[in-house]
């Protein structure tokens, strides 16, 4: 019975899959608390200084580890790292390193607009790699759109290089993006949700030897501003976790999709899922952690967060059932608190979605509390989870 309880739940991740994948990325993206704060806007208007992802390569955090990424923590809402494309090399383009989705893009000398107006372009016909195909590239996200054309060309990042990378140069930006500390996404999730059905740019390290194993690791810090989270490609650091790692399977190679049993407050269950699992996705590139329609009694169930942060130690702790194993997670990591006005606010980051999906998203504040592993290389693939251990 129970065997067959799952397949159901794989037969209906595939239908959710086939009706949303491939027409758009829906909510699998960077995505802000109803009630967010302002201050990357801030930022992006010179009210507060920005900060140099050039700086951000700590070599005493990071050691010799080549395939290691630094990336700087904005408001506990965004991670940004550095990447190159070309050659000789162009850049750097800031890009969110994305597990809910495939595909990478960044602006194209072409691209015009306020959107594009302070973004890092690039220029073709500056790189003796590039080579063109002339397919058009257009991906909707649950926060805006790209489009353009697509080309391949060599990806450098962290210390790596990477041949014949597939990439959108995107002609067109959504307004959303404007006022984003980012020139691009780059998307590590699988081929199959990818808009133009190309490897992802860690399956390209793998395919062409650059890593000897198709796996990559992320550490997200809980600092604003702080510069030691990093996505490791091809190794996983023990200096960033505590305790055993613990994996669970992935349902189906689109999202990095798991099987979700249950969530409970305090040890109480506030949610059970139906025929043994719901659908969990582990996503980077979303700032909070979105539960389908019909949960708004989860939340209900967490007493309101105060805007003054004076009572985040009373609130209660979560914990996620994944694959069977239970996974907590304290009010320090699913309240988000943004400092950057020199007066703390807060706010809760977890929210019901207005619009149809199946998923149970679980994004950044999930993955600030846990070093978290994504691994192509076994049958099937999966997820590995460990607490994390912040320097």
């Amino acid at each position: 019975m129970r065997t067959a309880a799952v397949l159901v739940v794989i037969a209906l991740a595939a239908i959710a899959l086939a009706e949303h994948a491939h027409a758009e990325r829906m909510y699998l993206r960077k995505h802000r608390p109803a009630s967010s704060f302002t201050s990357l806007q801030r930022r992006q208007l010179g009210l507060d200084a920005p900060r140099s992802l050039a700086a951000s390569k700590h070599a005493s955090l990071l050691g010799a580890d080549v395939g290691a990424q630094p990336l700087v923590n904005y408001d506990d809402e965004v991670w940004v790292g550095d990447i190159y494309l070309g050659t000789p090399t162009q850049g750097p383009f800031s890009v969110v390193f994305d597990t809910g989705s495939s595909d990478l893009f960044v602006p194209s000398v072409n691209c015009g607009g306020e959107a594009c107006a302070n973004k890092t372009r690039f220029s073709a016909v500056k790189s003796s790699s590039y080579i063109p195909n002339g397919k058009p590239f257009y991906v909707v996200y649950g926060t805006g759109y790209v489009a353009g054309t697509e080309g391949n060309d060599t990806v450098s990042v962290g210390g790596l290089q990477v041949p014949d990378v597939a990439f959108g140069e995107a002609d067109v930006l959504a307004k959303f993006f404007e006022n984003e500390p980012l020139d691009g996404i780059l998307g590590l999730a699988f081929q199959d949700i990818s808009t133009v059905h190309n490897p992802t740019v860690a399956d390209r390290m793998a395919q062409t030897g650059v890593i000897s194993s198709n796996m990559f690791s992320f550490y997200l810090s809980s600092t604003d501003g702080d510069k030691t989270s990093f996505v490791d490609f091809g190794h996983i650091d023990s200096n960033y976790y505590t305790g055993k790692i613990t994996y669970v399977n992935v349902f189906i190679s689109s999202y990095w999709l798991i099987g979700m049993q249950s969530i409970s407050i305090n040890g109480t269950k506030v949610h059970d899922c139906a025929l043994d699992y719901c659908l969990g996705v582990i996503d980077t590139g979303t700032s909070i952690i979105a539960l389908p329609y019909g949960n708004k009694a989860v939340v209900d169930a967490i007493p309101p967060v105060f805007a003054n942060c004076t009572n985040i130690a009373t609130l209660p702790t979560l914990t996620f059932t994944l694959g069977g194993h239970p996974f907590d997670l304290s009010p320090e990591y699913y309240v988000i608190r943004d400092t950057s006005t020199g007066t703390p606010q807060c706010v809760l980051g977890i929210e019901v979605l207005v619009e149809t999906t199946p998923f149970y998203i679980l994004g950044d504040p999930f993955l600030r509390a846990y070093f978290s592993v994504y691994d192509k290389s076994t049958t099937p693939p999966r997820v590995g989870l460990a607490p994390s251990r912040h320097p």
